[in-house]
């Protein structure tokens, strides 16, 4: 009743699919490394262009606030 042909074909398919949904998970992970790498990268590109912007805008009000250059007008609207 045991063929010993249709064993050894089981056993093959059963090891292919192991390999294939290990690969699958392989691949999965090296996504996700690949997108939180990348979110990563333009976070701290927003983050650094965001501080710079800021202190920027801030050491200009601080100049036209010490120098008096400012219109009283400006900071009423």
């Amino acid at each position: 009743m045991d063929d010993p042909a249709q064993t050894r074909k089981i056993e093959l398919l059963a090891a292919k699919r192991a390999r294939q949904g290990g690969q699958a998970i392989v691949e999965y992970i090296l996504l996700l490394t690949i997108i939180l790498g990348t979110v990563t990268y333009f976070l701290k590109t927003l983050t650094h262009s965001f501080d710079v912007g800021t202190a920027k805008v801030g050491a200009k009000l601080e100049k036209q606030i010490r120098t008096g250059s400012i219109s009283v007008s400006a900071w009423s609207k």
